[in-house]
């Protein structure tokens, strides 16, 4: 049932998997617009390309005099009529605001003594501060310009600032565009003075168009339509107890959560940065007279003073306006930023989800099979590769970092030297010993992680990938699978869910099905007060059987297990075919034997056998007799012990055999075979009667198999009328509550004593309380009685259990052959067998 339910489950979740990715890429992708703010980056970047020549204070401000109000106050109403635009379509907001980062002194990173020959105050930057100025696009760019003249000489960008920022807030009405502009010249505390340009774009209004509420609509259907599909599963897992979330929480169902939450995360907080940006930001913007402002300019035909400016709108209120604006538009970026992150996040996690749809069929299956079977040897692979690897990243960071860059920090050094090492061009300045050892780092670098190392992790991958894809056995195409899922919904649609059914069966505690033992029968019965069909229970145990059948032709053997099984039968044939030879040998050495030699072997053998028999008999009589007796009492067997008696006369001389001595042989010899054929007897004879108690023992075990068996059968009989009396009895005590019944004599032994007023009249009357306390004692007794009968129902199932276990054990010594009646086991003794009563 789990291999079903989780395919079925995967198989299912496809294509809501991939609707799910087309419509948070059409929700991310219509409301993060990408390419706007590419094009806005683009037109802004050739604005200020004109930086390149800065690098101090002095060439930033020189620069800022002379190059940067052309930039941003071009004021010129017959080119351009529109205030305050800039690079021909971005419309500034307000103005702009010179941001000014500076320290406070504060101690330095030597000794004291050190400082003090570094500064005579012995102080270095301490915490930063910040100053502003504000610029707004409608002041006169001669007043601009002699301002920034006058900080110049203050010495505005002096020993203690950090950085300055150019700030700026523009709309491009064409895209529908915001763009928070940020120009940075930033002094190091090297003093490597540099410049950045920090910008993001993000849709003015995002739902201008109605349209554009559809990819949200369809997204966030989907997301709550996953939350209903897990929580059918998650509320029977939490029902189950600890034992079914500990079941529930794997691997899968933790990516279908993260799904969950990450897609509600980014659905919300896509709605908060569009209250930042639709309602924030607006009102901020709509707090400044830019209109009455740009209208005095049209009027007078020229850029305003401050003094007109003040009539206006006092310069105080027009630059906290400025600076409130600027406050919420850097807000506004940086939510815009996180936007963009989280939508990055979710997409991989979208990436997990697809995995999951691709566990239902193996053919999709095998890219996530292959980096299961490979994961350990990939992770202990990647020990020894980051050993390498961090190695030849230090020490080129020990080495070139220097004057190379990206190696002069350890994280730069660790990705510079995954891109591709050094060139020559970065090393031919060094000192030729320094020489050397670049070259050798990158040709070992080269040969050693490129060559070899990164082949080996290819090579690990693929002889799993061959091993996941040994194991694929004529696999379904995803066609022919969802062909078959069709025709399984069809059939299966009145049938239970498969995930509460796993959650009762998993269940430790309260087990829906106690018994080891499931048939179709006693599964209904199971799960009867679900209301399970019988068509759903033979169709669950139809399909159990099916994948039983399935897993057992299953070959578990690697190309590996199979060479080396076949090496070990290969020796073991050499081995036998070698025993064989041996024995051909000596049974062409006996074939060519004459007849002579044949029987003074046979002889042999049979005065060796004699003797060994001698000796038994010997040891076996309480004599010392050195006559040896025969275990059938035949003498004439001389012990080897005895001295041979000499030549007789008439005895043939030499070494020759005499008349009288051959007579003696062959008269043994008769003896030793009328011995051996008396044994032969006695076995058969002894054979026949082991036989006969084996028989005799063997039937009384078949009467006594039959007499337990009969018992078992009336003993399940009985079981199964109880299960149904207490199926009858449970609706009958429904909503009786027990406690309140037990309080019923009590009651009513203090009403009649309060009707009769005396103990004398309560017996006259023939209600005395003995009988409402026999009363109280049947009532008791009937509670007794069903609590036992609900123990045995308890015990039928355990029966079952012991009986099948007997008879494995009865089958293994009747050679495989049933004893216990089948129908013990299929629970359908609902009637009694035919000519024989139920026994009460």
């Amino acid at each position: 049932m789990t291999v079903e339910h989780e395919t079925a489950s995967a198989l299912w979740s496809l294509p809501g998997i991939i609707l799910l990715f087309a419509f948070f890429v059409l929700f991310s992708t219509t409301h993060v617009n990408v390419s706007s703010n590419f094009q806005m980056a683009t037109a802004q970047k050739g604005n200020v390309r004109s930086t390149s020549g800065i690098f101090n204070g002095d060439s930033f401000m020189t620069w800022v005099e002379t190059k940067w109000p052309d930039l941003y106050f071009r004021q010129d109403l017959l080119r351009d009529p529109n205030p305050g635009r800039v690079a021909s379509f971005q419309q500034m907001m307000g103005g702009v605001r010179m941001q000014k980062t500076f320290h406070e002194a504060g101690p330095c990173a030597t000794s004291t003594e050190l400082s003090e020959f570094y500064n005579p105050s012995g102080l270095c930057l301490g915490a930063p501060q910040a100053l502003n100025v504000i610029y707004p696009y409608h002041l006169n760019k001669s007043i601009i310009i002699s301002s920034i003249q006058n900080l110049s000489k203050t010495v505005f960008f002096d020993q203690n600032t950090s950085s300055v920022e150019l700030q700026t807030i523009l709309l491009n009405a064409h895209l529908n565009v915001f763009t928070w502009e940020r120009l940075v010249f930033l002094r190091e505390n090297s003093g490597t003075f540099r410049t950045k340009f920090i910008w993001e774009s993000w849709t003015a209004e995002p739902y201008r168009e109605p349209s554009s509420y559809v990819p949200d609509a369809l997204f966030v259907i989907l997301i709550l339509r996953m939350l209903f599909s897990e929580l059918k599963e998650l509320i029977p897992a939490i029902s189950s107890g600890l034992d079914g979330i500990v079941d529930y929480l794997q691997f899968w169902n933790i990516v279908d959560w993260f799904t969950i939450f990450g897609g509600m995360f980014c659905v919300a907080f896509w709605f908060y940065f569009v209250i930042l940006a639709t309602v924030t930001l607006p009102a901020a913007i709509k707090a400044l007279p830019q209109r009455a402002l740009d209208a005095d300019i049209y009027d007078s035909g020229s850029y305003l003073s401050y003094d007109r400016i003040n009539e206006i709108v006092p310069i105080e209120d027009l630059e906290s306006a400025i600076n409130n604006m600027m406050d919420v538009a850097r807000a506004t970026a940086n939510t815009h930023v996180l936007i963009r992150a989280c939508f990055f996040a979710y997409l991989f996690v979208l990436m997990l989800k697809f995995f999951k749809g691709f566990r239902a069929n193996p053919r999709l299956d095998v890219v996530i099979q292959t980096l299961s079977a490979c994961s350990v040897n990939v992770a202990h692979f990647f020990i020894v590769f980051f050993a390498i690897f961090s190695c030849y990243a230090f020490s080129g960071h020990v080495l070139f970092g220097h004057s190379v860059p990206g190696y002069n920090t350890l994280l730069g050094a660790l990705f510079t030297c995954w891109r591709g090492g050094i060139s020559a061009s970065d090393i031919q300045d060094f000192e030729i010993p320094l020489q050397v050892l670049g070259y050798t780092w990158t040709l070992t670098y080269q040969m050693l992680i490129s060559m070899i190392i990164l082949n080996m992790l290819l090579s690990i991958v693929f002889d799993a990938y061959y091993r996941v894809k040994a194991k694929l056995v004529n696999p379904q195409t995803i066609w022919a699978q969802t062909r078959h899922a069709f025709r399984t919904l069809a059939e299966t649609r009145t049938h239970m869910p498969l995930y509460p059914l796993i959650t009762q069966f998993e269940d430790d505690d309260y087990p829906a099905h106690p018994g080891q033992v499931v048939t179709g029968r006693s599964l209904k019965r199971a799960f009867e007060k679900d209301k399970m069909t019988r068509q759903n229970a033979e169709y669950l145990v139809r399909k159990t059987q099916e994948y039983v059948v399935k897993r057992e032709g299953v070959v578990g053997l690697t190309l590996t297990d199979a060479i080396r099984i076949i090496g070990q039968v290969k020796n073991t044939t050499l081995k036998n075919l070698d025993v064989t030879e041996q024995c051909l040998e000596i049974f062409q050495k006996d074939a060519n034997l004459d007849t002579s030699q044949q029987v003074e072997r046979q002889l042999a053998m049979t005065r060796n056998m004699t003797r060994s028999r001698a000796k038994t008999a010997e040891l076996a009589t309480p004599s010392h007799s050195k006559v040896a007796v025969a275990p059938s009492g035949i003498p004439g067997q001389v012990d080897e012990d005895e001295e041979r008696p000499g030549p007789k006369e008439g005895d043939r001389g030499g070494g020759g055999i005499s008349k009288e001595t051959a007579e003696q042989l062959m008269a043994s010899m008769e003896q030793i075979s009328n011995f051996i054929q008396a044994s032969r007897a006695d076995q058969a004879r002894l054979a026949q009667s082991v036989e006969d108690q084996l028989k005799e023992e063997w039937q009384a075990e078949v009467k006594r198999t039959g007499w337990f068996m009969h018992q078992i059968t009336e003993l399940d009989m009985r079981l199964q009328r109880i299960e149904r009396c207490i199926g009858q009895l449970g609706p009958c005590f429904t909503g009786i509550n027990f406690s309140l019944l037990s309080e019923v004599p009590d009651q009513l032994e203090h009403e009649i004593m309060t009707t009769f007023g005396s103990r004398s009249e309560l017996e006259a009357a023939g209600c005395a309380p003995s009988r409402i306390a026999q009363l109280d004692k049947k009532l008791k007794a009937i509670s007794d009685q069903v609590l036992a009968l609900s123990d045995k129902a308890d015990d039928g199932s355990q029966a079952h259990a012991i009986l099948w276990n007997l008879e494995m054990n009865l089958r293994k010594l009747n050679d495989g052959v049933p004893v216990v009646p089948s129908s013990v086991f299929r629970n359908d003794h609902g009637r009694p067998p035919q000519g024989r009563r139920p026994a009460n």
